[in-house]
């Protein structure tokens, strides 16, 4: 197979000022197309080897709501209880309407309303009661209980809004399993697909491998650090939080594509898998969504609505994340596509669905 022309169009996204790059195209276990270009350090001088580390950004969210709806195929939680059962602290919503009048909410959040970004949760890291009465030893639980003090942007279920709902579902999985959500995610999706790296705590090894991250700004490539979203040191991050190489991330995505690992794990029933990608949006709510006009949105992942020209099919799912991870998970064709840059407003040099849809006319003879 033939996918010289992804290389050539992200070779031409280098030249716009993408850092670099690394993709996999996977198919029934199998690796169709793996390459990489660009340099991992701010001095240009490390070529990418494989063995960087990205920050996932919201990358991370796949994982997360794959691991929350385990605990609902096992029947550990409801996607219709109230999330107050849980965290007491949100028996008690505060909305904040129109005119900017705060009032109580007059619906209870639901499960399902942080798996599907439908909470009225936003991400308001500007209010002060996101970190009021928190310090840098602050548990994710702790920090959780924080979020019901600012109002919500809607009643739960009226709308979308992109926030803070899956770092709430990550908290929940913890009053669940009575784990540290890492630790739980650790053992349920790390250790048994072999992602040796993949961590929501960096050891000073593998933070001497991260490579830089930058900002693209009016033009500019800009060297910037850190992530925003891990509010304390101890903050485990459901939405944006973990970090690990390409090549781990990818046997995620395979076990997603073909429903197991290579070598039989698997996470999730092909019922549960549909559930995540089945369309939930309203009519009110696609309103609202700004990934794109092809889909949809399920429970935590895009979906894409129709088939398209390249034999992309309806069903296609996934996410990307702030610093350009891209996942892409075909359970139809057992295909998937995961990338990585590590450069913020990404949006302006690189568009995911140029390789993803170049990388089906290659398989598909199109």
């Amino acid at each position: 197979m033939d996918f010289s022309k992804i290389k050539e169009y992200l070779d031409g996204c280098i030249e716009k000022g993408l850092p670099c790059y690394d993709v996999y195209i996977q198919r029934d276990h199998e690796v169709l197309y793996h390459e990489s270009n660009g340099f991992s350090d701010l001095e240009r001088t490390l070529p990418i080897n494989g063995n960087e580390m990205y920050w996932f950004y919201s990358a991370t969210k796949p994982v997360t709501v794959s691991v929350a709806m385990s605990l609902v195929e096992k029947g550990l939680i409801s996607l219709d209880d109230d999330v107050a059962k849980y965290i007491p602290e949100y028996a008690n919503l505060t909305v904040k309407d129109a005119d900017g009048n705060v009032c109580p909410a007059t619906k209870p959040m639901k499960i399902h309303h942080l798996f599907s970004m439908s909470s009225g949760l936003t991400y308001d890291f500007g209010n002060p009661l996101v970190r009021e009465g928190l310090d840098n030893n602050s548990t994710t639980l702790e920090v959780v209980r924080n979020f019901p003090k600012m109002p919500l942007a809607f009643e739960p279920g009226n709308e979308w809004c992109y926030g803070l709902s899956h770092d709430v579902l990550a908290a929940v999985v913890e009053v669940v399993t009575g784990k540290k959500y890492a630790d739980y995610v650790d053992e349920v999706v790390f250790k048994p697909l072999g992602m040796k790296d993949a961590t929501f705590h960096m050891t000073d090894e593998q933070k001497c491998r991260m490579a830089q991250k930058y900002d693209y700004r009016d033009g500019n490539v800009v060297p910037e650090n850190g992530n925003i979203f891990v509010l304390s040191d101890v903050y485990e991050c459901g939405g944006a939080g973990m970090c690990t190489t390409l090549d781990d991330y990818r046997k995620f995505a395979d076990m997603m594509a073909c429903g197991e690992s290579a070598d039989g794990y698997h996470l999730l029933s092909k019922e549960s898998v549909d559930t995540l990608r089945e369309n939930r949006f309203t009519d009110e709510q696609l309103r609202n969504y700004w990934k794109n006009n092809e889909s949809g949105y399920g429970l935590g992942v895009y979906t894409l609505m129709n088939a398209n020209d390249c034999g992309v099919p309806a069903g296609v799912f996934g996410w990307d994340g702030a610093a350009g991870a891209y996942l892409m998970v075909d359970v139809v064709n057992h295909i998937s596509i995961v990338l990585c840059t590590h450069i913020t407003n990404w949006g302006a040099i690189l568009q995911h669905e140029n390789v993803r849809d170049e990388a089906y006319k290659v398989i598909f003879n199109k």
